[in-house]
């Protein structure tokens, strides 16, 4: 579940397929749906959701890739895609004085920066920070603005558990 930044609508994922119910938080009822239509050849299912301003972010993974799609808030009409072989984005964070930029947090690989209305295979060339990635992600709250934190795992160990957590500033 992800809010808005106006606080007036939620984006929920995870129980209905490949689905984003939109959740009108004042009557707590859904009032509308985003349908995320799977790639070709790409199975895979819906990991994460960030919420900007005017867009809303989704990255699908599974076994061969991922999948980022940008929507537009308003209408839920969606505005581009980029698939990735062989890497695994498990989460997205919006920091809500970086209003322009999603980060994402890659399986094993580290944290990646990008604009969504100008998305392109080269924003996932090097990461931002470089560490065994786990696959949680969580903004800072105003003690930390500007702060993420992301698990990961010791060097050469598994990225599916994690050990530590690292303190990134963006």
């Amino acid at each position: 579940l992800r809010v808005a930044p106006d606080g007036k609508l939620a984006y929920a994922f995870g129980a209905a397929g490949n689905t984003i119910q939109v959740v009108n938080l004042g009557k707590s009822e859904v009032v509308d749906e985003i349908a995320v239509q799977p790639v070709a050849g790409l199975a895979a299912t819906l990991q994460d959701v960030a919420v900007l301003d005017d867009m809303l972010v989704v990255a699908a993974a599974g076994a061969g890739g991922s999948t980022l799609y940008v929507y537009s808030r308003k209408d839920g009409a969606e505005i581009s895609r980029l698939s990735f072989v062989d890497i695994q984005i498990v989460r997205l964070g919006a920091v809500p004085l970086d209003k322009n930029r999603v980060y994402a947090i890659v399986q094993g690989q580290g944290l990646y920066r990008f604009v969504p209305r100008d998305l392109t295979a080269g924003d996932f060339d090097a990461p931002l920070a470089a560490f065994n990635a786990s696959g949680h992600l969580e903004v800072g709250t105003s003690l930390s603005e500007g702060a993420l934190f992301a698990t990961s795992a010791a060097a050469g160990a598994p990225s599916s558990a994690y050990t530590q957590v690292e303190v990134l500033d963006v």
